[in-house]
């Protein structure tokens, strides 16, 4: 891999409280650092990653510390915040339910603010707060960048009450969003969302042809717990699909941070083959595993 090879990590950095029946309470720092870490997991040791995120006043003594413990990392994409962080309580009822508040949101993050990824080879745009990029800041740094934008929807498709509890929505922009990619990862939930259809291969397929092929995104990602995952991937006039065996039986107690585990290991499977498919095969394993809070 060449000394040149970059990846910007686009989104949130959270404080997180997780309890629910059938798993250990744990308090830790997750968000945008559970790509972070996948990425110096298993990327190649030349790679530089630069995360880009608002860092609040109760997370700069410990993230700083822990990523300046890995020289890969570039820390001129955090903007420091003068007052606390992202806070997000997960309640687990199953895993596959879970209620969720969201309390002290960080503001977005500006196009002035994402120019430290215009140099990166990709840049990973993870929805975390659900408001980490404005749509328009989203489209300028689209015409600007010359690399190859990932965007987990995420928590695009959460809405947040007064109290900071989170519900299901399908924003009026989620196109505009999606033309802004070149690979997409939704979880199942999510596809029906935004697609309003059982997240079935039919389903996946149909949508990819009359939602994506007009525009620039050449991979789909919906991702299935325990049950792998699906990829289209754009090939000549048309999409090939393929589904992929996560080699778990037993859905993940506590999945936090699984979807950015995936997102983490495709990217380091990618930048070293530049291979979709082996890319997905490769994250869908890495991300079947429990994901461990950095720090």
């Amino acid at each position: 891999m060449s000394n040149a090879l970059h990846v910007a990590v686009v989104g949130s950095i959270n404080r997180d409280d997780v309890a629910g029946t059938g798993i250990r309470n744990r308090h830790g720092w997750g968000g945008i650092l559970f790509n972070v870490a996948a990425l110096l997991r298993h990327g190649e040791s030349q790679l530089t990653i630069t995360p880009i995120a608002h860092l609040g006043t109760d997370a700069k003594q410990p993230v700083e510390g822990w990523l300046a413990r890995h020289r890969q990392i570039n820390t001129d994409g955090l903007v420091p915040l003068n007052r606390r962080g992202n806070l997000c309580r997960l309640r687990y009822h199953g895993p596959d339910h879970r209620d969720e508040r969201l309390l002290y949101r960080v503001p977005p993050l500006t196009w002035t603010r994402l120019r430290p990824a215009l140099t990166a080879d990709i840049t990973l745009i993870n929805y975390i707060s659900g408001r980490d990029v404005a749509i328009r800041d989203l489209e300028r740094f689209r015409r600007e960048y010359r690399g190859t934008i990932y965007i987990d929807v995420h928590s695009l498709l959460l809405g947040r009450r007064g109290d900071g509890t989170r519900y299901e929505r399908r924003p009026a922009h989620w196109k505009r969003m999606i033309d802004c990619a070149d690979v997409i990862q939704v979880n199942e939930r999510e596809f029906e969302i935004l697609s309003r259809r059982t997240a079935g291969t039919d389903a996946v397929r149909d949508w990819a042809n009359t939602v994506l092929w007009p525009g620039r995104c050449r991979c789909l990602i919906v991702t299935r717990a325990d049950r792998g995952s699906l990829g289209v991937f754009r090939k000549g006039r048309g999409w090939q699909m393929r589904e992929f065996e996560s080699g778990r039986r037993q859905p993940i107690p506590d999945p936090t941070g699984a979807g950015d585990t995936f997102s983490g290991a495709w990217i380091a499977k990618w930048l070293a083959d530049r291979d979709p498919y082996t890319a997905t095969h490769f994250a869908t394993r890495a991300a079947s595993r429990p994901a461990r809070p950095p720090i």
